[in-house]
């Protein structure tokens, strides 16, 4: 088995929820940054205190995108690919390549996760309108735009719409939805959105 047939065998035992258990948010990010390979060769050199101190960092950095996500909105892809995966929280995304932690984080925290990988078209992906994240003042201002603009073409590509919106036009063009929402999910956010 190669190392991305065991990634996406480890990314789908948890997010298709073929896990007995959960595994804790902290323990994901733990791993994650214990995983590092700066952080495990500071260990082998003895400087378990310096690598710990990154450790924690990493692991608040984190827990700020997340909470970023979760407090605007935000949501997370795997890309069509199984390679890279994004958590975008408004002003901007955070992106990995190296591991499914940050989607796992992201699907642990109650934020929705959009899977590209079983969507045949990529022209039906690159055909999507933009979801608002973040100020919905500033969005709703730019949807009443595009709405004005396009008419009946509303929405097309680029135009912005509700994340809610977007996930559910994800959803049409094949991709799936992942998503356990929380406590610390602010459904107004995701309103109509079943996984």
């Amino acid at each position: 088995m190669t190392y991305a047939d065991e990634r996406e065998q480890r990314m789908n035992s948890i997010l298709l929820g073929l896990a007995d258990e959960k595994p804790s948010l902290y323990s994901v990010l733990d791993e994650k940054a214990r995983s590092w390979w700066y952080h495990k060769e500071l260990r082998e050199k003895g400087q378990v205190t310096e690598a710990r101190k990154r450790e924690r960092k990493a692991i608040r950095d984190s827990i700020r995108t997340i909470k970023l996500a979760l407090e605007n909105g935000g949501y997370a892809t795997i890309s069509q690919s199984g390679g890279t995966f994004t958590i975008n929280y408004g002003d901007g995304c955070n992106v990995s390549g190296y591991d499914e932690s940050l989607v796992t984080s992201a699907w642990l925290a109650g934020i929705p996760v959009v899977d590209w990988r079983f969507v045949e078209s990529s022209a039906d992906i690159i055909s999507m309108p933009m979801p608002c994240i973040g100020n919905s003042n500033i969005y709703t201002d730019k949807m009443q735009d595009d709405i004005d603009r396009l008419g009946d073409d509303y929405p097309s590509a680029y135009s912005y719409v509700p994340v809610h919106d977007y996930i559910q036009r994800a959803m049409q063009v094949g991709a799936s939805l992942h998503y356990a929402p929380t406590h610390r999910t602010k459904n107004n956010h995701y309103i109509g959105v079943d996984a």
